[in-house]
């Protein structure tokens, strides 16, 4: 299913660019925290930045677009 509006489209395009960095930050975090060794500022950023933004980028996609 793709999206048919352009405000879907830009919804998709949010979920495509924060999902991938929004998981590797999060493995970074997880690595770091397994291997006790200091967690990177820009990691921790990241994630608590790009996890909301594919949150509510992906209920909105779904209200938007009926997804």
């Amino acid at each position: 299913m793709t999206p048919q509006t352009l405000t879907g489209w830009i919804l998709f395009a949010a979920l495509w660019l924060s999902g991938p960095i929004t998981g590797y930050a999060a493995l970074n975090l997880a690595a770091a925290r397994w291997e006790r060794k200091s967690m990177k500022r820009r990691d921790v950023l990241a994630a608590s930045i790009l996890a909301p933004l594919l949150l509510v980028s992906a209920l909105l996609l779904m209200f938007v677009d009926g997804l």
